[in-house]
This record gives C-alpha cells, sequence and structure tokens, in this order.
C-alpha cells in the first residue's frame, strides 16, 4: 500500500512538471516572439532615423544653395547699381537703401529682406 501511494504522489509529481516544461517553453517562445518583434521594430526605427538624416542633409544643401544664390543675385544687384549711379542714370534722392557711405556707394553689409524687397521695387521705378 505505501508503495501505491508513492507511486502515484510520484507519478502526479511528474505530470505537474511536465505541465510546468510545457508551460515554460511555451512563455519562452513567446518571449523570442516579442524580442523578433522589437528586434524588427528597432531596425525599421533605425532605417527611419537614417532616412530622416538624409533628408536633413537634402534639405541643408539646398538651403546652403539657395543663400549663396541669394548672396550672388544681391551682389550683382549692387554691382549693377553701383554702375548705375556712377553714370548717373540712378537719382539717389528719395531712394532707401540697405547702407551707403559718404560717396553714396552701397556696402556691403547684410540688410533686412523688407530693405531688399524696397531696394529692388525701388529700383524698377
Amino acid at each position: 500500500y505505501f508503495f501505491v501511494k508513492l507511486e502515484k504522489a510520484l507519478h502526479e509529481m511528474r505530470t505537474e512538471c511536465a505541465e510546468t516544461k510545457v508551460a515554460a517553453e511555451s512563455k519562452l517562445a513567446e518571449a523570442h516572439q516579442l524580442i523578433d518583434e522589437a528586434q524588427k521594430k528597432f531596425t525599421e526605427a533605425e532605417a527611419k532615423v537614417c532616412a530622416a538624416e538624409s533628408l536633413r542633409a537634402d534639405a541643408n544643401r539646398y538651403n546652403s544653395v539657395a543663400e549663396r544664390k541669394l548672396r550672388d543675385v544681391e551682389a550683382l544687384v549692387m554691382k549693377k547699381t553701383r554702375r548705375w549711379i556712377l553714370r548717373g542714370n540712378l537719382s539717389l534722392k528719395g531712394k532707401r537703401f540697405c547702407s551707403k557711405n559718404r560717396k553714396g556707394y552701397f556696402n556691403h553689409k547684410p540688410c533686412s529682406t523688407r530693405e531688399r524687397i524696397i531696394f529692388l521695387v525701388d529700383l524698377r521705378n
């Protein structure tokens, strides 16, 4: 009778151990799946960051090119305006320019966007 009870208890312990093992393997598989999903999301996020950095670099390049072209146009306008002034083709009276020295020539100091627009509009008139 004692051995029967002992065998029965041993059988129950093995069944319980097997159930625990199955549950642990299931949880481990679930954990591996979560790790894989997290790794996939991390890889996607890295790709998006890389793409964003590339777009930012492109935007910076375009901005630099635009600023350089703006400076070139402003320099050309200044050069042409100086020529017109020297030839007497442009009256300085009543005109509003960014800055000028005692002789009426323009300095290469930056001016505000509003002043640039006024300057260009005044050149047309």
